[in-house]
């Protein structure tokens, strides 16, 4: 998302982050029909968790004196609510292009509206991003080895399928062709919980814990699924051949 220009990283940030945000935060933003039971109060919240983000890779000045992160929350909520309903109606479509046409509007006046007001320059992050002052940390090929070795020790047990007409990194899990389990992205989750499952079977015994959780990549998601699932069918006495 970094470009030469901090405009431009800007624009490219609020782009993606707006695909991430919560799907009812994108509701509450579009409204049910254009113009009708629109809430502007979200655009609070959806700047709250995307504007502080502008200010890892930008530094923003008005004149001497440093830009607080107030600032430009406020200044991406007022971009928000400045949005026409008919365009706001899209960005709950399910149709990718038209959802990504207003968060282009959104990001193109955020980032207008910045240039306009601060002056700004990219930062110079590239040793806190390569990590070179870290002795601990380990090597970037090391890393890619170790996440690899953990995706081949979390191979599904079951079948899993994308969900039928949900347009989101969403999937449902499979046991002899009975769903039993859901996992989806859920990015304000943080990045250790941005994907989520749930274990929708029913079974006449219940385990003591929640069948829900987070998890930081898919299969680790998956694998917890399966693994209530599992310890689910074993109090049931359910054959697991």
């Amino acid at each position: 998302m970094l470009h030469e220009l901090p405009e431009k990283t800007i624009e490219s940030i609020t782009h993606v982050l707006l695909f991430c945000e919560r799907r009812a935060a994108l509701r509450d933003f579009a409204g049910h029909q254009p113009g009708n039971r629109r809430k502007l109060s979200v655009c609070d919240e959806i700047a709250k968790r995307i504007a502080p983000r502008y200010m890892y890779p930008v530094e923003f000045k008005d004149g001497d004196r440093p830009v607080a992160q107030e600032e430009l929350i406020e200044m991406l909520a007022d971009v928000l609510r400045s949005i026409p309903d008919e365009e706001a109606f899209l960005m709950a479509s399910k149709l990718e292009d038209q959802k990504r046409s207003t968060a282009s509007m959104i990001a193109s006046l955020m980032a207008s509206r910045a240039k306009a007001a601060f002056t700004m320059r990219q930062r110079d992050n590239q040793a806190e991003m390569l990590r070179v002052d870290d002795p601990a940390s380990k090597p970037y090929g090391e890393e890619a080895l170790d996440y690899q070795r953990r995706l081949g020790a979390l191979f599904p047990r079951y079948r899993w399928k994308r969900t039928i007409n949900i347009h989101m990194p969403d999937f449902t899990g499979y046991d002899l062709g009975v769903p039993f389990a859901r996992v989806w992205r859920d990015c304000s989750k943080g990045p250790a919980e941005s994907w989520q499952w749930e274990c929708t079977a029913q079974r006449d015994r219940r385990l003591n814990s929640l069948p829900t959780g987070g998890a930081d990549i898919t299969r680790q998601a998956a694998r917890d699924a399966e693994d209530y699932y599992d310890a689910l069918k074993r109090l049931n006495d359910i054959d697991q051949t």
